[in-house]
């Protein structure tokens, strides 16, 4: 996961309209030209300088916001604040992390030491979360789109998705 600092970016460069597809209007942007909208993309420093930058659709994710804010909640135990989804996030995107994973980490950079390798994800502890709330036809759902699982709620809500 991202620290605050960099989803507090990443939120801000979204609400600027920054990697949003060319030719396409950024929210807040008024007629900005195409040209300065693809020069926008562009990583101005760093080690990526010079590369483009293009968000994936939030759309859908978008429209479907408040079963998204309760599913990561509920799952994975995340306020709107500390998460970043697309429309092609996916349940293997996130880990479960422990209260001892974050003393660790704590421990480790105090030390100097390097970050342990990732745990491998685990489907069957988020699916089991899923069904507890959400009950065995949404926790089967194959593909792990989280954008699909949340229209299957809505659907299961009677709502459009």
């Amino acid at each position: 996961m991202a620290s605050g600092d960099t989803l507090e970016e990443i939120n801000r460069l979204m609400q600027e309209g920054i990697g949003v597809s060319p030719g396409r209007h950024a929210p807040g942007r008024g007629g900005n030209s195409h040209k300065k909208m693809q020069d926008e993309h562009i990583i101005p420093s760093g080690p990526l300088k010079g590369r483009r930058i293009e968000w994936p659709s939030r759309d859908g994710v978008e429209n479907l916001q408040e079963i998204a804010t309760e599913f990561m909640l509920k799952v994975f135990a995340l306020e709107p604040s500390e998460y970043l989804i697309t429309d092609e996030s996916h349940l293997s995107d996130f880990r479960e992390i422990t209260e001892d994973d974050i003393r660790e980490a704590a421990r480790r950079r105090a030390a100097k030491e390097p970050a342990p390798r990732a745990k491998p994800w685990d489907p069957e502890a988020f699916r089991a979360k899923i069904r507890e709330h959400y009950g065995e036809e949404i926790a089967a759902f194959e593909s792990g789109n989280l954008l699909g699982i949340f229209r299957r709620i809505a659907e299961r809500r009677g709502r459009r998705a």
